[in-house]
C-alpha cells in the first residue's frame, strides 16, 4: 500500500513539474487586476478585468431550496473555478470561485 502511495506521489510531482515546464503559455494575473476583483461581481466582469483563466474547472451544480410565498422552490447554480497560474513576473496563484455566475471567493497564494 505504501508503494502505491509513493508511486502516486511521484506521478503527481512529475505532473506538476511538467506543468511548470510548459508555463510559457501561462498568462497569470497581475496585482492591479487582482485588486479590481470583488465578491458578488458577475462572471463577465471578471473576464473583462482578468481575461481568460489559465485553468477553468466546472465543478457541477449546487442546489438551493428557498421558501417562497407559492411554496418551496429549488434552484440549481453552476459552480466554476477560474485559476490564474504564477509567472516569473507575478509569482502568485489566484483562484476565483463563481456560483451561479457570481464571484463567491477569491484567493491569492504566493508560490515559493
Amino acid at each position: 500500500m505504501n508503494r502505491i502511495r509513493l508511486a502516486l506521489a511521484a506521478l503527481g510531482l512529475a505532473f506538476a513539474s511538467a506543468c511548470l515546464a510548459q508555463s510559457s503559455g501561462v498568462r497569470g494575473l497581475d496585482f492591479t487586476s487582482f485588486l479590481h476583483l470583488e465578491r458578488g461581481m458577475a462572471e463577465g466582469e471578471v473576464l473583462s478585468i482578468a481575461g481568460q483563466p489559465d485553468a477553468l474547472v466546472d465543478q457541477g451544480y449546487v442546489e438551493r431550496t428557498a421558501l417562497q410565498t407559492t411554496g418551496l422552490a429549488r434552484e440549481a447554480f453552476a459552480v466554476r473555478t477560474y485559476t490564474y497560474l504564477p509567472t516569473d513576473a507575478d509569482p502568485f496563484t489566484t483562484t476565483i470561485t463563481l456560483v451561479g455566475g457570481r464571484v463567491t471567493d477569491i484567493s491569492r497564494v504566493q508560490r515559493f
